[in-house]
């Protein structure tokens, strides 16, 4: 238990002391990455890696409220038109 304190403690200090130069807008979320596009979202934030086609991170806040009312998930990918067709494809989750 002691460990894993510690190892929380110490990434709250990490995100704590940060710089905020290209932070997202949550406090709590990393820094972009030079070059990323940044998405912020009414629930979450992306930073998307254009080089690489894929996200670099992705920050939420998961609450015991989110887990409550589960639905399936659907087969209904769409890409993200902010990203300007750069992202991925549903083709991309094809086998």
């Amino acid at each position: 238990m002691r460990h894993g304190t510690t190892l929380l403690l110490f990434f709250v200090l990490l995100f704590a002391w940060r710089s905020t130069a290209g932070a997202a807008t949550n406090s709590l979320a990393p820094a972009y990455p030079k070059g990323s596009i940044a998405l912020e979202k009414a629930a979450l934030d992306i930073s998307f890696s254009p080089k690489h086609g894929q996200a670099d991170w992705v920050f939420y806040e998961l609450s015991p409220e989110h887990l409550q009312n589960c639905v399936q998930r659907g087969d209904s990918f769409r890409a993200d038109p902010a990203l300007g067709g750069r992202g991925p494809t549903l083709a991309d989750y094809r086998g």
